[in-house]
Formats: structure tokens, C-alpha cells, sequence
């Protein structure tokens, strides 16, 4: 299988080329079908898709697929999104639900990891290279065609949402503490320092460059730094929260963050309620989030108690390519029990 003569066939008259600027529209339409055919949100546009192949280090001429019918329709997609200094080679792959059990998945997973095996020479050879890719916990196809092809079950991911009925309550904030929207270039590197920050002892965290955080950030459309939200103490950063409305209109928080020193004091409920307010204001009533299910910090306990509940399942899964000598952070099995 590390050979592209090691791919098994597309059904007969189906093709597989290299995306197409013109064709995000038509990659966000398979990522909704597959996303309703879970009982899941179909809230991904092309402004999703083409923000990926925007992320540094990432060549959608040579990291990218779409797997087209006879007729020309994109019926599958596989992107290498993400390739990490700590050998982390990041995948997220999808294929209409009329055209499960083609072969298709598993042929865009074969054509993935044959690319990223020509890409471990990339990195020094004391690297471990990996390959990691989070499937819907309801997508038995998916989990089955993981383990088949030597994939391990590693970590347990939620969506969790909040439908707002009225203007949410805001939050007594600490003592010192303000929160405030992102001021255009002045704030951009501080922010992104207190994400690395903030992420620092989440699983599988590994820093990136300042390079590519901004570009998966400001180039990936939509960016609306007015759903930036930064609490402050005096003048040093202590946490945020980093928003966006969804092309169905509902509000999406990127990501919440705050510093180890700023924590437990309820700075991140504070941000979050800050970003229900405006999000309510402007009409958006659901707003939904990711989490790490096991997260060590609490996080899921933070979403719970602002009022947001569970609305989908993830697993991820990880297939070791090449064995080196640093290691992915380990996970605490007791949170796998």
C-alpha cells in the first residue's frame, strides 16, 4: 500500500484529479450530505474548503482530491489539511452517502497516505510520522474502513450547541478584568500567543508558526473581528474567544481560550456569554462549538454550565507511517474508561 499501483480501482468511469478553485461549492455540498446523513448540521461552505488549501505547507495540487462520477459530479474528497513539525499529518476525508460502499473511501484514504509517505522525507528520520482523521461517532462505514486499514482509536471529540431563546445574562467579571473586541492590526500576534498558551497542555497540542495560524484565521473567509472577543487584564491578554457566523447563519466560536494563570475564575464563561450577546443581536440564535470530550483543562464542563449540550459524536483515529523517537502527548487512560 505504499505505492500508488497499491490503490484499489474506482467503480468503472469514475476519475480522481486534484481540486479546483470553482469546485469548493461542490466539495461543501458532499460535506453537508455526508454531515445530514448523520443527523449532523450541513453548515460547511466553500469558504471551509478553500481555507484549508490556504493553511502553509499544504499544496492542494498535490494534497488534495476529488473523486468525480462519469458525469463530472464531485461525489468524494480527501485533503491532507494539516502537516505538523511533530509529524502529524492531519486528514479529513468524505464521500456522498449514495455512493457508500464503492470503494471510493477507501481509495482516498490509500491515495492520502501513499502521499504522505512520500512526504516523511520532510522531516528529520527521528520523527514519528502519523496519520490522525476524525469520523462521525454514528458512521459505522467510516470506523470500520479506519480499523481495516490500521487505524487506532485515540480520542473522542463533541460538537455542542446553545439555541438562545433571549439575550443571555452576561457575566460578572473578576476583578480587573475586561473584555473588549480584536483591534485590527494591533492585536493579532498577542492573540494568537494566547491561544498557544492557552492550548498548551490540551492533547495532541504542538505549536505552529505565527504564519500559518493567521492564515488559517484571516484568509480563510469571513473573518469578522468584531466576533473577537479578548478579555483583558490591564493590558496583558488573559483569555478569548474567536467567532464566526456559519453559512447557515448560526454562530460558530472557533475557539476558547485562556490562560493557565486566568483560569478558574470564570473569564471563560464570561467570553462565552460576550459572544452569545452579540451573536443574539445579530439574529444568530444557534451557536455551536467543538470540544475535546476528555478535555483536562474542563472545558466540557464550562459549555455544560453556560447552558450548551452535546449534539454530535466524533471519533479520531491515528495510524503510526513511520516510528521515530517523539512521541504524541500521552492520552490519561483513565478518561477512556
Amino acid at each position: 500500500m505504499n505505492e500508488l499501483r497499491d490503490l484499489n480501482q474506482l467503480p468503472t468511469g469514475f476519475s480522481v484529479r486534484a481540486p479546483r478553485p470553482d469546485d469548493a461549492d461542490a466539495i461543501a455540498a458532499v460535506i453537508n450530505a455526508e454531515s445530514i446523513n448523520e443527523s449532523a448540521p450541513g453548515d460547511s461552505d466553500a469558504d471551509d474548503v478553500s481555507g484549508d488549501w490556504q493553511r502553509v505547507g499544504i499544496d492542494p495540487a498535490l494534497d488534495a482530491w476529488v473523486v468525480c462520477t462519469p458525469a463530472g459530479e464531485i461525489v468524494g474528497y480527501e485533503c491532507i489539511f494539516v502537516a505538523r513539525d511533530d509529524g502529524l499529518f492531519d486528514i479529513d476525508g468524505y464521500v456522498h452517502p449514495k455512493y457508500k460502499n464503492t470503494g471510493i473511501g477507501t481509495y482516498l484514504l490509500r491515495r492520502a497516505e501513499a502521499r504522505v509517505r512520500q512526504r516523511t522525507s520532510e522531516l528529520p528520520s527521528s520523527v514519528r510520522i502519523r496519520m490522525e482523521a476524525t469520523t462521525f461517532g454514528t458512521n459505522t462505514l467510516s470506523q470500520q474502513l479506519f480499523e481495516a486499514e490500521g487505524y487506532a482509536l485515540v480520542r473522542h471529540f463533541w460538537r455542542m450547541e446553545i439555541d438562545l431563546e433571549s439575550l443571555p445574562a452576561m457575566q460578572i467579571l473578576p476583578d480587573g478584568i475586561t473584555i473588549r473586541t480584536a483591534i485590527v492590526g494591533q492585536d493579532e500576534v498577542d492573540i494568537y500567543q494566547t491561544v498557544q498558551d492557552s492550548f498548551a497542555d490540551h492533547w495532541g497540542f504542538a505549536p505552529i508558526s505565527y504564519e500559518n495560524w493567521q492564515r488559517g484565521r484571516f484568509e480563510a473567509g469571513r473573518f469578522d473581528p468584531s466576533l473577537w472577543f479578548v478579555a483583558m487584564d490591564g493590558t496583558t491578554i488573559a483569555g478569548v474567544a474567536l467567532c464566526r457566523v456559519r453559512s447557515n447563519q448560526s454562530g460558530w466560536i472557533n475557539t476558547v481560550g485562556v490562560r493557565r494563570q486566568y483560569r478558574k475564575r470564570g473569564i471563560a464563561s464570561a467570553l462565552l456569554r460576550e459572544a452569545f450577546g452579540e451573536f443574539y443581536r445579530r439574529g444568530h440564535t444557534n451557536i455551536g462549538l467543538g470540544v475535546d470530550a476528555q478535555s483536562l483543562t474542563g472545558a466540557t464542563r464550562v459549555y455544560e454550565n453556560v447552558g450548551m449540550h452535546v449534539t454530535s459524536h466524533f471519533n479520531t483515529y491515528e495510524k503510526t507511517i513511520r516510528p521515530g523517537e517523539r512521541a504524541e502527548q500521552p492520552i490519561n487512560s483513565a478518561l477512556n474508561n
